[in-house]
Order: C-alpha cells, then structure tokens, then sequence
C-alpha cells in the first residue's frame, strides 16, 4: 500500500512538471508581435530564453528582462518597472497573446485588455 501510494505520488508529480515543461519549450525562441491597439506595443520582436530571461526588441534592444509561463499563464517583466500578463495560446508557429498591464510600484494597473499576435521566426 505504501509503494502504491509512493509510485502515485511521483507519477502526479512528474505530469505537472512536463506540463510547464512543455508549455516553456513552446514558447522558446524568437517571436515577431503585432498589436493594432496598444501604443507601447506596435511591434517588435522578443525572444524567450530557456532560463526566463527574454530579450525585447521594439525601438531599442533590452536585454534586461524576464518572463515566466505557468499552463496559458504568461507574464513578461518590462526592465524591471512594468510588465503586462494575460494568457497566450500558442498554435504551431502563431499565437495569440491576451494582456493587461501593471506596474512593479502598485501605482497603478490597467483594466484594458490587448491583443498580440505573435509568429515564430
């Protein structure tokens, strides 16, 4: 009884680790955006790297930024002062990214909700 309930234990846990595991994976690499919307997102380019860092390119290039992925849960960490998180669903080489944005000081936070379309290069 006790191995059973050991070997379930393992099985539980390894599934929602290849879960994130997969979801991570997918979104590795780099991703040409478009928003119709959002000023501060018109285009650009991000490329998201295995270890959570990311690298943002619109007008300039900053490297320093993060992200992180949980299911369709994705937040992407803008230098450290804002960062917009929503949810992407990803379909082969195209996804569509739903977000709101906010800011690490808690003054404010947006309600708009935008629409980014992203492609894999």
């Amino acid at each position: 009884m006790v191995l059973l309930t050991m070997m379930m234990c393992v099985t539980f846990a390894s599934c929602g680790d290849d879960e994130n595991g997969a979801a991570t994976s997918a979104i590795e690499g780099t991703w040409s955006y478009t928003s119709t919307i959002d000023e501060d997102m018109r285009f650009g380019k991000f490329t998201f790297k295995a270890d959570g860092g990311l690298i943002w390119e619109d007008d300039e290039i900053s490297s320093d930024c993060s992200y992180t992925l949980n299911d369709d849960k994705l937040k992407i960490i803008l230098n450290h002062d804002d960062y917009i998180e929503g949810t992407i669903s990803i379909s082969g080489n195209q996804a569509t990214y739903k977000y709101t944005w906010h800011d690490y000081a808690g003054e404010w936070d947006s309600d708009t909700e935008y629409t980014m379309t992203l492609i894999k290069q």
